[in-house]
């Protein structure tokens, strides 16, 4: 998910006008309606209702703007994070995370920490596990959904939900769904680990 269409969005969703934000960063407001668009599309959701006098939100554009508030937070914190180890003279760091992580909060702050620091070299480390990084001193910095203990910084970026998506028999007539009934549907994951820790399983 790109970050800077989730920033266009959110600017325009404040202003309730296209034309204004698209002025503020040097687009025109065809184009800004064209990334709109993509970009519903690329969700599936529509996120405004167009009109002669301006946008709003829909009903599902109010509680998607909510969530990328928080992952712009994220990137905001993962780039002052990342800008720490500048003042400590560190002329190369290395980073772990996973794809996912890479692709909807790393990426820009990584591009944009790499052209303010020029003399800093960046090596990403994508896997699908980040045990042992750390801990092993393979990577200075990791992005995951683990806390580690008192001998490391631990700072809390980005907060997620579960998100079940399930037949209609699973789902049918369940407001709340513990993990425990779960247990028995099958997954697909590409780190085992994840299946394991999340669902506190020993095999």
């Amino acid at each position: 998910m790109d970050t800077f269409k989730i920033k266009i969005i959110t600017a325009i969703a404040k202003s309730r006008n296209i034309s204004k934000v698209a002025e503020e960063y040097s687009y025109t407001p065809s184009a800004f309606s064209h990334m709109i668009s993509s970009f519903e599309e690329e969700l599936g959701v529509k996120i405004f209702n167009r009109s002669s006098v301006g946008v709003t939100l829909t009903d599902e554009g109010e509680k998607l703007i909510c969530e990328f508030k928080k992952i712009l937070k994220a990137e905001e914190d993962a780039y002052n994070l990342i800008t720490t180890f500048k003042s400590r003279a560190v002329h190369e760091i290395n980073l772990a995370t996973y794809p996912s992580v890479l692709r909807t909060v790393l990426a820009g702050t990584i591009k944009k920490f790499m052209a303010d620091n020029p003399a800093i070299k960046v090596n990403v480390n994508v896997v699908d596990n980040l045990n042992g990084w750390l801990e092993n001193d393979k990577a200075d910095i990791v992005f995951g959904e683990k806390k580690y203990g008192d001998d490391f910084v631990n700072v809390t970026l980005y907060e997620d939900e579960y998100l079940v998506v399930g037949t209609p028999e699973l789902l049918k007539k369940l407001k709340v769904i513990k993990r425990e009934e779960l247990y028995d549907y099958p997954i697909i994951d590409t780190a085992e680990n994840i299946w394991s820790d999340n669902f506190n399983l020993d095999n």
